[in-house]
């Protein structure tokens, strides 16, 4: 039980960047001083370190183990999560356009004839405001059910769907947005067109609420069997090592970073102070998963 303990503390502790004589004091052991340590197996038999240099060895192998074990076990939990999170989003999007927008609309018709069966200055007006709360609250409701999940994700594809969150996106935030495309002439699998469009909608959230940008640039292409998305805006810019301070909590990335390792992608970000910054999106596209791309 201790070897199995000391190996996944010592296999953490190297993980994370620690020297080898950081981490055998942690794990108890007597070590020999710095200047003593062998740097060969006849060295480590001639002077009587065998056993502990073995034994650290067997603790390292069995903690990487249970690492890797743990990281899967992980992976496998966050993707369940994640696909959960996508199917309430699926379900609420389609409530919220098939009931909720559907009643404010025979609402809004009947408010429509109740204003041209009345003369009533006051009661026009009053159904005046009416109308126009009532078209507020539709518009709002339409523009949940495509935040939540577009159906031109689902219907027509990565790029239309872009396309219509950039129109979108443009007329609601004064930052102006462009998509472009390289080298996609066929749809990619389900799970990628999903992990990529979130990808690009909290890098264009993080755009609008922290960047102070004009425009953004939104480029998906693909070569050969990779497909790469690329999110550019030419805000203010951030020193990268002081993510959180610069963009929130910081979890956004860190929700990229986990949507793109679902389908073995991963993301890289670049900025530099008052030029702007840049997301890109990686997702390789083995020969399987690229056929079952559908054509566009």
């Amino acid at each position: 039980m201790r070897r199995s303990t000391t190996g996944r503390i010592a296999a953490d502790s190297l993980l994370q960047g620690q020297g080898l004589d950081e981490v055998v004091p942690a794990l108890g052991y007597a070590a020999p001083g710095k200047d003593a340590v062998p740097e060969a197996p006849a060295a480590c038999r001639a002077c009587g370190n065998g056993p502990f240099v073995a034994g650290l060895l067997d603790d390292l192998r069995t903690g990487v183990e249970e690492s890797k074990r743990y990281r899967a076990q992980l992976q496998h939990m966050s993707s369940r999560v994640l696909s959960a999170h996508e199917t309430e989003r699926k379900h609420i999007a389609r409530e919220l356009h098939d009931d909720t927008a559907q009643a404010l609309t025979s609402i809004l018709v009947r408010l429509r004839l109740l204003e041209r069966s009345t003369k009533d200055h006051e009661v026009l007006h009053n159904v005046e405001e009416l109308r126009e709360l009532t078209a507020g609250a539709l518009e709002s409701v339409r523009r949940m059910a495509l935040d939540l999940r577009p159906a031109a994700l689902d219907d027509l594809g990565l790029v239309p769907a872009l396309q219509a969150y950039a129109d979108r996106y443009s007329h609601t935030w004064p930052v102006s947005v462009t998509v472009e495309v390289e080298g996609l002439k066929r749809r990619l699998p389900a799970d990628v067109e999903l992990v990529l469009y979130r990808v690009v909608q909290e890098a264009l959230t993080n755009v609008a609420k922290h960047a102070a940008a004009s425009s953004a640039r939104v480029l998906v292409s693909r070569r050969r069997n990779e497909v790469t998305v690329s999110i550019e805006d030419d805000g203010l810019g951030f020193d990268p090592d002081d993510l959180p301070r610069a963009y929130g909590s910081g979890l956004g990335i860190f929700g990229m970073r986990e949507r793109l390792g679902l389908v073995g992608g991963e993301v890289q970000l670049q900025s530099t102070k008052r030029h702007g910054t840049r997301i890109t999106a990686r997702v390789p596209l083995p020969a399987k998963r690229a056929e079952a791309g559908r054509a566009l």
